[in-house]
């Protein structure tokens, strides 16, 4: 289940997805995608893919910002550390 950090229309969203569950959540990274007015294309997936099933970063889940530069992501570890109060709203 995701976890949304934050949503602007047209701007940005940023949300979290467990790790290695990315690849069966690609509507919803689409969807968002598409709210900020931002293309992601199969091989922005496959990196989100690959990065959620690495074994040697300490994850939980993975983050990922969607806005005018793309698509990113980090561990939630490391967005947690940078926000720590940040609130979390799951749908």
């Amino acid at each position: 289940m995701p976890k949304i950090f934050c949503i602007n229309q047209n701007s940005e969203v940023v949300f979290s997805l467990p790790k290695g569950s990315v690849l069966e959540n690609k509507n919803i990274i689409r969807m968002f995608s598409q709210f900020v007015g931002v293309n992601v294309n199969d091989s922005d997936l496959q990196k989100g893919v690959d990065f959620s099933v690495r074994s040697d970063i300490d994850m939980d889940a993975v983050v990922f910002i969607l806005n005018g530069n793309g698509l990113s992501f980090l561990p939630d570890k490391i967005f947690m550390n940078e926000v720590p109060n940040a609130p979390v709203v799951g749908i």
